[in-house]
């Protein structure tokens, strides 16, 4: 790996690289959510993103491990192709 993840299917160790490895919202560490998962459903190794972060105990949703950046973009994608309802 790089010194940095280049996508979702490049292992980050048993941390996120971009956010804090610290639920926001109760502290507990965060898991990766398709290994939480496999006690349900069984996923291959090549098959797992390494972007899906979960708190096990607040279960308040996923937490994205992308840079700001990333974000950002796509936040200005996102408003400039924006339309009214009416127009859909």
């Amino acid at each position: 790996m790089s010194e940095y993840p280049m996508s979702a299917a490049d292992p980050r160790g048993n941390e996120p690289f971009y956010v804090d490895p610290d639920c926001s919202t109760c502290g507990t560490r965060l898991v990766l959510l398709d290994v939480h998962r496999q006690s349900d459903v069984p996923v291959e190794p090549g098959e797992i993103w390494h972007d899906e972060w979960w708190c096990p105990a607040c279960e308040d949703g996923i937490h994205m491990d992308w840079p700001e950046s990333a974000f950002e973009r796509l936040t200005e994608r996102s408003e400039s192709e924006a339309r009214p309802f009416e127009e859909l």
